[in-house]
C-alpha cells in the first residue's frame, strides 16, 4: 500500500497568533513532515496542494474539483471571513517555492464538518472552495464506497495500513475510532509535523487525510487518517451546495 505526502513544513498548530488555531493535546501532533521519504517525480503528483496563510506554509490538501480542495479539518478550524481570504492554495508544483508550472488561487469559502471535534479530531474533514477553477490538472480519485527535517519538495513513502484493532491497541478506543480514522507505519516512515491534510493513497486512490498522531515514526504509534470512505457522501454534498462562483464571459 502507498502513502504519498505534500510536504509544507512545521503544522501550524504552534502559531497560535490572530487565527485562532486549535493546540492539540501534548504530544498529540497533526502529522507534518514525512519521515523516510524519497522525492517524488516530476508530474508524478499536479493535483497535490500546498496551502498557505498569509504567504506562509500552512498544511497539505488535495485537489477533488476544479474549484474544490480536500484538507483536514484541523487545517481552518476557527478561521473568520476576513482569515480565510488570507489562505492560499498552490498544485502543479514540486517545489513549495512554486515554480514556471506552479498555479495559485485564493479561497472564497471554508466547509468544515459539522461534527469536527477538535480535541479528539474526530471528524477531521473541510472543503475548500477556490475563487477561480484550476483547469488542466488531473483531479484526485476518491474511494466509492520524532520530527522529521522539513522537505522542500514533495516527498512518498511505502506504508502498511494496519488493522483498527492494532490502532486501538496503540491509542485505546476513547482516541481512535476506527469507522472514522485509520492508521498507517513502516518501520522508519511517517507523516510528521507539516503534513497535516495531505492524502494516502491506495491503488491511485485517496483513503485518507493526514491528521494525527503521537510522534513521528514511533515504533508504539501509527500515523493517524480520517478516512476518507466515511465522508465520501458528506464531501460530495459539500461540493454541490458550495459550487465555483460563476465567471463572466
Amino acid at each position: 500500500m502507498h502513502l504519498y505526502f505534500w510536504v509544507i513544513g512545521f503544522f501550524c498548530v504552534f502559531e497560535t497568533g490572530s487565527a485562532n488555531v486549535i493546540e492539540l493535546p501534548r504530544n498529540k501532533f497533526a502529522n507534518v513532515s514525512v519521515v523516510g521519504g524519497t522525492p517524488a517525480a516530476p508530474g508524478e503528483f499536479p493535483n497535490l496542494v500546498v496551502m498557505r496563510y498569509n504567504g506562509k506554509l500552512r498544511c497539505g490538501a488535495t485537489l477533488i474539483g476544479s474549484s474544490h480542495v480536500l484538507t483536514a479539518a484541523h487545517c481552518v478550524y476557527g478561521f473568520s471571513a476576513a482569515q480565510t481570504k488570507a489562505l492560499s492554495v498552490m498544485t502543479n508544483t514540486l517545489d513549495l517555492n512554486g515554480g514556471a508550472n506552479a498555479i495559485t488561487r485564493s479561497v472564497r469559502k471554508i466547509v468544515i464538518h459539522e461534527r469536527y471535534n477538535p480535541n479528539s479530531q474526530n471528524n477531521d474533514v473541510a472543503v475548500l472552495v477556490l475563487n477561480s477553477p484550476i483547469q488542466n490538472v488531473k483531479l484526485v480519485s476518491l474511494p466509492k464506497g520524532n520530527r522529521g527535517s522539513i522537505s522542500q519538495v514533495l516527498l512518498k513513502a511505502d506504508v502498511e495500513i494496519l488493522p483498527n484493532a492494532v490502532c486501538i491497541n496503540q491509542y485505546g478506543s476513547s482516541e481512535f475510532i476506527g469507522a472514522n480514522m485509520l492508521c498507517a507505519a513502516a518501520p522508519g516512515k511517517d507523516t510528521c509535523q507539516g503534513d497535516s491534510g495531505g492524502a494516502i493513497f491506495v491503488d491511485g486512490i485517496q483513503v485518507g487525510i493526514t491528521s494525527w498522531g503521537y510522534g513521528c515514526a514511533e515504533l508504539d504509534y501509527a500515523g493517524v487518517y480520517t478516512r476518507v470512505s466515511t465522508y465520501v457522501p458528506w464531501i460530495q454534498t459539500a461540493v454541490a451546495q458550495n459550487p465555483a462562483p460563476a465567471t463572466s464571459g
